[in-house]
Order: C-alpha cells, then sequence, then structure tokens
C-alpha cells in the first residue's frame, strides 16, 4: 500500500506537487532523519564545548590584568588626582600623632603617645635592624651647659645596648653636616653601627627625621635625636605599625639618596600610593612627598606639588600650622618663589568660599617676612572677611634667648592630612631635603581618625594661650 499526496492547492490558491512513498519506506527514512537530527545535536554540544572552552581560556588570560585593575582601584577613584603606582596594604597598620611640649607651658597631650615613647617603643619592638635619619644629633649634651634630660640619656643607652641585646644592625643615615654632630662620632664605632653618607648635591644639610624599625614601624616627623628638642621645642610627628608596605618604601628613600648620582639607573622606583586600612576602622590613600633637591636626586612626588592638590581639593576648611609662610627668597641672581602653593591658597581665598586658618611661630622671622605676612592677612581679609585667620603661637622666653618654637609643619583640610618637614619658604623647598606624608581619606564614616586627631590638635593650638591674633 502506497501513501499518496495528491496536488492539492494551497489557501493562497498555489498548487503543490503530489508525491507517492512506498509503504516500506517509511520507517528506514524516519531513522534517516533522527540520524540527521542526533548528528546535528551532536554538532551543536561540540560547538558549545569548544565556545565554553575558548571562553574559559579568555577569562583566564583576563584574569591578571583584572586582577591588577582591582589592585590599582584606587588609583582612578583617588582625589589625591596622582597617576602613582597603586597598592592594596595587605597588613592592617596602626597610626598615632605623637608630640613634644616644651617643659613648663601648659597644654594637654592630644595624642597618648610622646615622641619618647615613640622612639623607645621602636627601639623595643625591633629585632633585627633600626634604620635612623636626624637632621641633627645630641644626646649626650657635650654642646650646651644645660642640665641633660632623662629621656635623651634613656635613649643613648637604648641605642648602645642595641647590639648587645638583640644583635641588631643600627643603620644612621646622615648628611656631611650631621656628620661632625658629636653623638655620632661617639656611636659609630661600636660593633653594629653602620653609619651611611647620604650624597644630595649642593646641599649642606638636610631636615629629614624618621625612624624606621625592622623595615615596619616607623616614626616621622619634626624632633631630631638631640636633647635639646625633648626640652625647648614643640614637636610632632606620626608613629605608624605594623606598616612595612610603607616602612619598606621609606627606607629605600634613605638608601637612594646614598646611592652615587652615576649610578641613579639602579635606584627603585619610589613614587607609591598606597591603600591602607588603619585598625580595620578607615581606610585612607597613603604616599611620600619629596622636597628640595632629594627631589631632583631621587625622584618621587613633590611636596609642594602635593600642598597644592590638598589645599584644591579642600571642600569646607584649610587648617596650616608651619613656622613661617614666606613664599619669596632673594637668591642672586635669581629671586626663589614657592609660585604654586602661594597661588592656589590665593585662589581658594579668592574664588571659593572655605574657612582659611594659618598658624605661624614667628619667633625667628625677619622684618621683610613679617610685614609680608601682614600684608598677606589684609588681603585676604578683605576679600574673605572672616573665612581668613591669622595667629602666632609664642612661647615665653624663660630659657633660651629665642624662647621656644612650634616646629609642627601640617596641613589638614576636610578630606585630607598632609604631615610634613618642610618649612613654607622658598628655601626649604628648593634648597633643604624633606620627605613628607600624604594621608587621603576614602570615603568613610569614621569618627576618630588621623585626620580628626591633627584637626583636635590644631585648634588647641589655635585657641591656646601662646597664640594670639595680629591686629592691623
Amino acid at each position: 500500500m502506497a501513501i499518496s499526496f495528491a496536488k492539492q492547492k494551497s489557501e493562497d490558491g498555489a498548487s503543490t506537487s503530489a508525491t507517492s512513498i512506498p509503504e516500506g519506506s517509511q520507517q528506514p527514512l524516519m531513522r534517516e532523519r533522527e540520524k540527521d537530527l542526533s548528528s546535528s545535536q551532536v554538532y551543536k554540544v561540540n560547538r558549545l564545548w569548544w565556545s565554553l572552552c575558548i571562553g574559559a581560556f579568555v577569562l583566564i588570560l583576563l584574569l591578571v590584568p583584572i586582577t591588577q585593575i582591582v589592585n590599582n582601584f584606587s588609583i582612578y577613584f583617588s582625589k589625591t588626582g596622582y597617576q602613582l603606582p597603586s597598592y592594596y596594604c595587605k597588613d592592617v597598620c596602626s597610626i598615632y600623632l605623637v608630640e613634644t611640649i616644651p617643659i613648663r607651658h601648659d597644654m594637654d597631650y592630644i595624642s597618648e603617645h610622646s615622641i619618647y615613647d615613640a622612639w623607645l617603643s621602636l627601639l623595643e619592638a625591633a629585632e633585627k635592624t633600626i634604620d635612623i635619619c636626624s637632621f641633627s644629633w645630641s644626646l649626650q649634651g657635650a654642646d650646651q651647659n644645660y642640665a641633660l634630660s632623662f629621656e635623651d640619656n634613656d635613649l643613648f643607652q637604648a641605642l648602645r645596648k642595641f647590639d648587645s641585646n638583640r644583635k641588631g644592625k643600627v643603620n644612621i643615615f646622615v648628611d656631611n653636616f650631621t656628620w661632625q654632630d658629636v653623638t655620632i662620632r661617639e656611636i659609630s664605632p661600636l660593633e653594629n653601627y653602620h653609619v651611611q653618607l647620604m650624597h644630595l648635591p649642593k646641599v649642606k644639610e638636610s631636615h629629614t627625621t624618621a625612624w624606621v624599625a625592622d623595615r615596619m614601624h616607623f616614626y616621622l616627623g619634626t624632633a631630631s635625636v638631640d636633647w635639646r628638642f625633648f626640652r625647648q621645642d614643640k614637636e610632632m610627628g606620626v608613629l605608624l605599625k605594623n606598616c612595612p608596605c610603607l616602612a619598606e618604601e621609606l627606607v629605600s628613600i634613605f638608601h637612594a639618596a646614598t646611592v652615587q648620582p652615576s649610578t641613579t639607573d639602579i635606584r627603585p622606583e619610589l613614587a607609591k600610593l598606597h591603600r591602607i586600612d588603619f585598625d580595620n576602622k578607615y581606610e585612607m590613600d597613603s604616599f611620600f612627598t619629596i622636597s628640595g633637591p632629594m627631589k631632583d636626586f631621587i625622584g618621587g612626588i613633590s611636596t609642594e606639588d602635593a600642598i597644592v592638590k590638598a589645599i584644591a581639593n579642600a571642600k569646607k576648611f584649610i587648617y596650616i600650622s608651619v613656622i613661617t609662610y614666606y613664599p619669596f627668597k632673594k637668591q642672586l641672581p635669581d629671586v626663589l618663589y614657592l609660585r604654586k602653593i602661594h597661588e592656589t591658597l590665593c585662589g581658594a581665598i579668592e574664588r571659593r568660599n572655605i574657612s582659611i586658618k594659618l598658624l605661624t611661630s614667628w619667633t625667628e622671622s625677619t622684618d621683610e617676612e613679617e610685614q609680608f605676612l601682614n600684608s598677606f592677612q589684609r588681603y585676604a581679609q578683605e576679600i574673605t572677611g572672616k573665612k581668613f585667620k591669622l595667629k602666632r603661637i609664642s612661647f615665653p622666653k624663660w630659657h633660651t634667648k629665642k624662647g621656644s618654637i612650634d616646629h609642627s609643619m601640617f596641613l589638614v583640610t576636610d578630606n585630607t592630612a598632609f604631615i610634613g618637614i618642610s618649612d613654607w619658604r622658598a628655601d626649604y623647598f628648593f634648597d633643604t631635603p624633606g620627605i613628607g606624608l600624604v594621608l587621603q581619606e576614602v570615603g568613610n564614616k569614621a569618627e576618630q581618625t588621623i585626620r580628626t586627631q591633627l584637626i583636635k590638635l590644631f585648634q588647641r593650638d589655635w585657641n591656646s594661650q601662646y597664640a594670639f591674633a595680629i591686629q592691623l
């Protein structure tokens, strides 16, 4: 029996051809169709399999750059504005504000730790190395007829015993000026002390001061290893613990300064931005800045540029604490000028409705510098009114002819903290090497940060009995 398909007319009137298929051929035809369908499915499955394999291979190839992009996340979202190599610090760091207040002066400590406590803690924590770079060295007081403080004697003895107790090594980085100091000559012959001379061209002295323990903990601030800095002046710095990402870079800066200029090609990359978790409470983008001839010699981010960006990024307020603010210096045949800082600060005064407070320690000012600051205050207040305020801080002259100096040098805004060593004078930025630390908040809502501590310190000094406004 045959199955016949007669010629039929479709609904639209077109005709279709009739086809006849023998009855016995029906099952082989269906099996053939099933076979063809099975081959098509296998092909699709194979094609899907190969697509998945290729996709997985491409994903593996992209995994490394994707990881780098994630690790460099802070480069694209940081408010610092620097295109620096950026890294997440793997360790949870701790940061403390440390300071020293001159004896016989009534001021409350903002920090729980003094600079003396910070240095002793670094000596206690170190097991292998202590790296120290200091503007001056004098722990024995041989150059002064003054009763020695117990802090300086304790530090000197702790340094001398460091190698015998832990068999550690102390690296002391000095310039030609510091090398002549009494204490350096006393401790340098000891077994595990290594004095390294920094080759900084056209530099008489470096104002850089830092201690690093085991490339993991460090202090950076204004106080030198000198008994007078504990007894006569007001000093400030920061202590960071369990923070090798920054500590190792700080030591690298010291070592880079000891390399002869002819071998600059072996110097490591120094400018890095680190996103750091502080005590599992808040994160900050952090990096070092370099000023003076050290910047041209070993590279890095300019301190002047860092200050400019901090001022430009401020939204609500700018608080500045420095010894002097004098952006000019006559140095024949040219005049040195901190153009970027001064013009950015003037721009904030003229075009932005934010509060600006400038606190200076005017103990060593010249008549020319004083005239400039008075005229700058008059100009700023004519434009902003009460938005700009200027005060000077001065301590009684009970033990020295000049009186105590406030060496605190920092800037703090509503989103950035900058802790420096260089005074805001043109000669410091051009002639004197120094290192600063930028700490940029990244959107956290923590109530207590190093930035808020700096605000409290500034407000304490600003409202103290030793700070006074200049009446025009």
